[in-house]
């Protein structure tokens, strides 16, 4: 059916259209369509008056103060050209691309983005090792720091090709953020952001945990 058309049906009937100001996560992409503006006001011809009558259209009136300036509506050619003008979203916008990888050691969740790199065993016992350093400045010399293993656990977005799902900025933080909060629920864990790129990545305004960032990643370090 043609959209516009039957948007003016439904302004002509009263009733409201709604669009969402920003694409919603996991919704389809919403389409926003050009309203036309409504016709201009043509006045009708003035009717010639018999001799000797006054027209109410001919008595001199007083001076008129006007407020402002007036705009004339804008046509639908010119909300279409303002339409066309706007840069389309590109496909780095549209879906991002990254991974991250999360590692339980200690008390903390450790997190860190992987720039195309894989995870190293090195970059796993450097993790250990801080967090061995932690637990001695905590516990003292002679305390027992003897920790399991870390829980190592990697994250990917996009997580599906379904392109008739919401795979934008919004989507990936929602999930990214969901993600990380169910591996903190596993025992009052803190959150450290290792590497500028995690500490970017993760909405950690959403996240109710106390949180550290590291200037550099495992990686670099």
């Amino acid at each position: 059916m043609n959209d516009p058309r039957r948007n003016t049906y439904l302004d002509a009937i009263g009733i409201d259209r709604y669009v969402s100001r920003h694409q919603l996560p996991g919704a389809a992409v919403s389409a926003r369509l050009a309203t036309p503006a409504p016709d201009r006001f043509i006045p009708k011809p003035v009717e010639p008056t018999p001799p000797g009558i006054v027209s109410p259209q001919s008595r001199p009136v007083g001076p008129v103060a006007v407020k402002g300036s007036v705009e004339a509506p804008a046509t639908q050619a010119d909300v279409a050209g303002q339409a066309k003008k706007q840069p389309a979203p590109t496909s780095s916008e549209t879906m991002p691309r990254f991974s991250l990888i999360t590692l339980v050691a200690g008390e903390w969740l450790w997190v860190e983005e992987l720039q195309g790199i894989p995870l190293s065993r090195e970059q796993v016992r450097l993790v250990q090792a801080m967090v061995n350093a932690l637990q001695r400045a905590a516990k003292g010399a002679s305390g027992d720091v003897s920790m399991p293993k870390p829980d190592v656990a990697q994250f990917d977005w996009p997580m599906h090709n379904n392109q008739q799902l919401d795979l934008g900025v919004g989507a990936a933080a929602a999930a990214l953020a969901s993600f990380i909060g169910r591996r903190l629920e596993r025992g009052g864990l803190g959150l450290v952001l290792m590497g500028e790129a995690a500490a970017e990545r993760v909405p950690v305004q959403e996240l109710a945990c106390e949180h550290v960032i590291l200037r550099h990643s495992s990686a670099d370090m």
